[in-house]
């Protein structure tokens, strides 16, 4: 890159800056970090040394976990091949996707977890270091826009077509909220024609095949009118829109929840006693809450009802193998990810229990409240049927302190809530950072392979490292407590 160019990209990401401060526009805002990252994008696709220096660093540690597993006759070729040129970023950034499916291959047949000899883990630990390294490196691509739709007409005239009071309704407020990239959320008000106003929340699928299963609207509605029917702090249903072709979109409905966040998915705020006392109940509560697999709302829901009643063990299964159909539909190669998936199956907590019903991300970005009451809990869209440590692990680790985590778990064991096991939370904590390293190459690799996509994708994969980084280390303390136990 001529030092000309180099400028005008800092002169960007500056200008970004500016624009951001001037305008007062948080720099966790999507739109700025989709900027940013971008240029540094740009950036280091410059740097083809720093790229051949990995696949040299990468071809060494295949031939090591070759010289243990054995390779087949097709990966020793491989490995025997020169290295691309120094100079071409695109022939290297080739050559690491051969080499990451060669080490995705070895470490898929080398049996790990099982190492007798202790040899395996060294390289293995190795290899996730180096994938981290890796993730810094940009995957080649690009992206095309595509144009928006009158949304709010659309709304208005799927309003009407409900009849009753919403026959002649009209839409007074309408303000779409930025962020999301499976659904869309706007809050709107209707003015029905007995002048009364509804304050209604929809949530739109953007069509987009981001490959996570349960991410869909029909599913999500059903669930939220079965919870309602049981009493659950949710947002009331009010009518479900599946009609794409007259709509543009399918989308669902809610009243709208009155309170605010006590958090986001970066930080937390402190909470009083009173307000940890109401968390811990609302969980106990959901966890508690009766499963009928006959029941016609459940079963159109995006929950598997076939799983009510077996064992939690074989529920965390079917939910693991839901995230390993997501990863190889991808088509990408991980190591990392292969190791961790091999791990994740050979130390299934032997839970006997029934499973109950997991929000999937229960923290405080995720939970309205007024005051010291809960008004409602949002974003159904990852429940499933599990075990109960994976709620208690996302609460906990949005918490602030060590002290609040305490008080919370009293409170939700007397509120009839049953505490997991420490490998419980340390097996849930290594599936976490699974999921999210799955989600963040997943987000990455759908930007450059779909059109018309938002670049907050771009940026959900550029925070890939923090769970490849972590999941090693997760692993390494929750087998240190199974060994303990």
């Amino acid at each position: 890159m001529n030092l000309d160019t180099r400028r005008l990209i800092d002169a960007l990401t500056k200008s970004v800056d500016r624009m951001a401060s001037r305008f007062d526009i948080p720099l966790s805002d999507m739109d700025h970090m989709a900027a940013t990252t971008i240029a540094g994008e740009l950036l280091r696709r410059e740097d083809p040394a720093k790229a051949a220096r990995l696949y040299a660093t990468g071809l060494a540690l295949a031939q090591r976990l070759a010289e243990l597993v054995g390779p087949d006759a097709d990966e020793a070729a491989q490995l025997r091949s020169p290295p691309p040129s120094g100079n071409d970023y695109a022939a290297i950034q080739a050559g690491l996707v051969a080499l990451k499916k060669i080490l995705s291959s070895l470490v898929a047949r080398s049996g790990y977890p099982m190492d007798p000899a202790g040899a395996l883990q060294p390289v293995i630990t190795e290899i996730s270091a180096w994938e981290c390294d890796l993730l810094k490196l940009p995957s080649p691509g690009e992206v095309t826009a595509s144009g928006g739709r009158d949304f709010r007409q659309r709304l208005q005239e799927s309003a009407r077509a409900q009849g009753g009071a919403f026959e002649n309704a009209e839409i007074v407020a309408f303000t779409p909220l930025i962020g999301g990239f499976s659904n869309e959320t706007t809050l709107f008000t209707l003015a029905d024609a007995e002048g009364d106003r509804w304050d209604l929340v929809s949530r739109v699928s953007t069509g987009l095949p981001l490959g996570i299963e349960g991410r869909d609207i029909d599913g999500e509605y059903f669930l939220l009118r079965y919870l309602h029917r049981h009493g659950a702090a949710v947002a009331e249903p009010v009518w479900l829109e599946r009609d794409v072709e007259k709509y543009g979109a399918q989308f669902l409905v809610t009243r709208k929840l009155e309170g605010s966040n006590f958090g986001t998915v970066v930080s937390a705020e402190r909470l009083g006693p009173a307000q940890l006392r109401a968390l811990a109940i609302q969980l106990a509560s959901i966890h508690a809450l009766p499963l009928d697999a006959d029941d016609a709302d459940l079963r159109q829901s995006l929950i598997d009802a076939d799983l009510v009643g077996v064992p939690t063990r074989d529920a965390v299964s079917a939910y693991l193998d839901r995230w390993i159909r997501l990863w190889r539909s991808t088509g990408l190669a991980s190591p990392t990810v292969e190791a961790t998936l091999h791990w994740l199956r050979a130390n299934l907590p032997h839970n006997e229990e029934p499973p109950v019903l997991v929000h999937g991300d229960y923290a405080l970005h995720n939970i309205m409240m007024q005051g010291d009451q809960i008004s409602g809990v949002l974003d159904w869209e990852l429940s499933h049927l599990g075990d109960r440590a994976e709620d208690l692990l996302g609460l906990l680790t949005s918490l602030s302190s060590e002290e609040e985590a305490e008080i919370f778990m009293r409170h939700y064991v007397d509120a009839g809530g049953k505490a997991p096991t420490q490998f419980q939370l340390e097996y849930c904590n290594v599936f976490r950072f699974f999921i999210m390293y799955v989600v963040m190459l997943e987000s990455e690799f759908r930007f450059y392979s779909l059109s018309g996509v938002h670049p907050e994708l771009l940026v959900l994969g550029s925070f890939v490292q923090t769970p490849a980084a972590r999941m090693a280390q997760a692993i390494e303390k929750a087998d240190a407590v199974r060994l303990q136990t």
